[in-house]
């Protein structure tokens, strides 16, 4: 990367001081956006460093972040490993999931079926089988 940044150190962002939830992976893209956290100041900082360093569609961290998720959806690689080698992609498929999970649900899954009770035959005076 700092070959890349060459001397735009002061046209980047500073990775330490990138605040949570200011980038998302775009599935199935790969592909790396701001995000509305980013601050309006920090805005077209963030778009140019994601330009300048090849970090949005560039064609070594797509290839770097297809790897991952091919390995994730081979279940070579749990979401919690996932997790740890490419936080920002585990962070894509969770939506992903969630949102699948979500669609699911409200596409009316089928509902477990409810156990029924045996009922009596007769009333309180009928005899014993």
């Amino acid at each position: 990367m700092n070959a890349i940044k060459k001397n735009a150190d002061d046209a980047v962002l500073d990775p330490y001081d990138v605040g949570a939830g200011w980038f998302e992976i775009s599935l199935p893209s790969l592909q790396l956006e701001i995000t509305s956290k980013v601050p309006r100041a920090l805005r077209a900082k963030a778009e140019y460093t994601l330009k300048r360093l090849r970090l949005r569609d560039g064609e070594r961290v797509i290839r770097w972040r297809a790897s991952w998720y091919d390995m994730y959806l081979s279940k070579e690689l749990p979401l919690a490993g996932l997790r740890r080698v490419a936080p920002l992609l585990a962070a894509a498929v969770a939506k992903a999931n969630a949102a699948q999970s979500k669609a699911a649900k409200k596409q009316g899954a089928p509902k477990p079926a409810k156990k029924k009770t045996p009922r009596k035959r007769g009333g309180p005076d009928a005899p014993a089988s």
